[in-house]
């Protein structure tokens, strides 16, 4: 379903859990707002988001894909985890008692 218009009922749930999805959305503080909506009054959320563009792992890969792909997609991969970014859109969508962390972590791969 739409994450920017969720057809659940206000109030519905205990947790919402966005793991590097909020990059995807065209609004992502619509999808906050909605996530807002459908949680109890003592429910909980949680979002991850990529950090800083440059501290990504890929970014050599990045030159290459912009010299052939006209995109603006790309920078809003990162667009959340820059600044303050992400905590001030959970407090626009009505979060309060907001806790944000940044962490580091390296992806390894057998092959």
């Amino acid at each position: 379903m739409d994450g920017e218009d969720l057809d659940i009922a206000d109030n519905s749930y205990d947790v919402a859990l966005c793991s590097l999805g909020l990059l995807y959305y065209p609004d992502p503080l619509q999808g906050l707002t909605e996530m807002y909506r459908v949680l109890k009054t003592t429910g909980r959320a949680v979002a991850a988001v990529w950090g800083k563009r440059k501290n990504c792992g890929w970014g050599s890969i990045f030159p290459i894909i912009e010299s052939r792909i006209k995109s603006d997609v790309c920078p809003l991969f990162f667009q959340l985890g820059t600044g303050n970014l992400l905590e001030h859109s959970f407090v626009q969508a009505g979060f309060k008692d907001i806790k944000c962390e940044r962490i580091s972590t390296h992806l390894h791969f057998d092959s």
